[in-house]
C-alpha cells in the first residue's frame, strides 16, 4: 500500500517535471520581451520604458520572487500617464539572462550603469526599489549620485540590515531550495495557476498576470538571487551618505511581524531609521494595515505616494 502511494506520487511527480520542462522551452520563445535587450558584461539585461518627461522614474524589484514590470504594473501604467517610467530586470530575473559575475552590489549597480549608459536612457532617475531594490538602489545613489535625482523606499531595508545574519542565511537557503525544487517540478506552476500563489495585484491585467506567474515559476530564486543576498551578509557594501538627495521612506505598518517575531521586527525599525539618515532630505510614511509586499497588493497608495513625491520634487526644481 505504502509503495504503491510512493510509486503514484513519484510518477505524477515525474510526469508534472516533463510537461513542465517542455512548456517552460515554448512560453520564453513566446513570450518575448517588450524592451530593449542589451549587452551587459557576459550576458543581455532587458529595459523597457514608457511615458515622457524627467526626471525618469526607474523601478527595480525585491529579492528572490521579484519580476519588476508584474510586480508594479498598476502603479507604473498610471505614472506613465504624466512621467517617464522605466523598469529593469537584473541578472537571473525576468527577461534578462544568467551571468557569472559575483552578485556583490558593487557589481550589480556597475551592470546597472553599463545598462543606462547603452540605452536611450539619460536621466536623472528617482530609483523605486522594493525590499532587496531598496538597498540596492541606496549603493547606486552613493556611486552615481549625478544620476539620481532621489531615491524611493518601498518596504526596503538598509545594508546593515543584512550584515553578519546567520538567521537570514538559513533562510535563503530554505526558501530557495524548496520554491526552485517547486519551480524544477512544475508544482510551483500549479500554485500559481490556482492562483493560491501570486506576486500581482487585483487590478493587475490579465495578460500581465499570466506573464507575472511564468517569470515566477520559471526564474523564483535564481542562482543569482540566492548570490544577493549571500553577498549583503558578508557586508560588502559602498560607504558613506546620500547628502542631500531626497529620500523617500514607506513603511508597513506590519503588525504580523511584530506579534510572531518581535526581533526581526525592530530591527527591521532600526533599518527604517539608518534610511532616513542617509539624507539631509529624507522623510517617512507609515501604510496602515499593510505587511512587506502592500507595493504590490496596495498599488494606488504608493502611485499616490509617488506622485506626491514627484510633484514636490518638481516644485522645488
Amino acid at each position: 500500500m505504502f509503495l504503491g502511494i510512493v510509486l503514484t506520487i513519484g510518477g505524477l511527480l515525474a510526469l508534472s517535471t516533463v510537461y513542465h520542462q517542455i512548456r517552460k522551452l515554448t512560453e520564453v520563445k513566446k513570450n518575448t520581451p517588450p524592451g530593449e535587450m542589451i549587452k551587459v558584461g557576459d550576458s543581455e539585461m532587458h529595459i523597457y520604458g514608457q511615458g515622457e518627461g524627467s526626471p525618469t522614474i526607474l523601478f527595480t524589484c525585491g529579492n528572490g520572487l521579484g519580476f519588476t514590470l508584474g510586480n508594479f504594473y498598476p502603479t507604473i501604467s498610471k505614472l506613465a500617464e504624466r512621467h517617464r517610467v522605466v523598469v529593469y530586470d537584473r541578472f537571473g530575473y525576468g527577461w534578462s539572462g544568467s551571468t557569472s559575475e559575483p552578485r556583490t552590489l558593487e557589481r550589480i549597480n556597475e551592470e546597472l550603469f553599463e545598462l543606462l549608459d547603452k540605452s536611450r536612457e539619460t536621466g536623472p532617475f528617482i530609483l523605486v526599489g522594493h525590499s532587496f531594490g531598496v538597498t540596492e538602489s541606496i549603493e547606486f545613489a552613493k556611486r552615481y549620485p549625478e544620476l539620481v535625482a532621489g531615491v524611493v523606499s518601498l518596504d526596503g531595508t538598509s545594508p546593515a540590515f543584512y550584515k553578519g545574519r546567520k538567521d537570514l542565511y538559513k533562510q535563503n537557503i530554505v526558501a530557495s531550495s524548496l520554491l526552485r525544487f517547486l519551480s524544477f517540478t512544475g508544482l510551483l506552476r500549479v500554485i500559481s495557476n490556482l492562483g493560491l500563489f501570486t506576486t500581482t495585484g487585483e487590478s493587475t491585467p490579465k495578460e500581465i498576470v499570466r506573464v507575472t506567474n511564468m517569470m515566477t515559476y520559471n526564474r523564483v530564486y535564481s542562482k543569482e538571487a540566492v548570490g544577493e543576498v549571500m553577498a549583503l551578509i558578508d557586508g560588502n557594501v559602498e560607504k558613506g551618505t546620500l547628502g542631500d538627495i531626497p529620500v523617500l521612506v514607506l513603511t508597513a505598518d506590519n503588525e504580523k511581524l511584530k506579534k510572531k517575531q518581535p526581533e526581526m521586527y525592530q530591527d527591521f525599525v532600526n533599518s527604517q531609521t539608518d534610511l532616513l539618515a542617509l539624507s539631509t532630505r529624507s522623510q517617512q510614511k507609515i501604510i496602515k494595515d499593510a505587511d512587506h509586499f502592500f507595493p504590490i497588493k496596495m498599488p494606488d497608495v504608493v502611485t499616490d505616494e509617488l506622485q506626491s513625491f514627484l510633484d514636490a520634487y518638481a516644485a522645488k526644481a
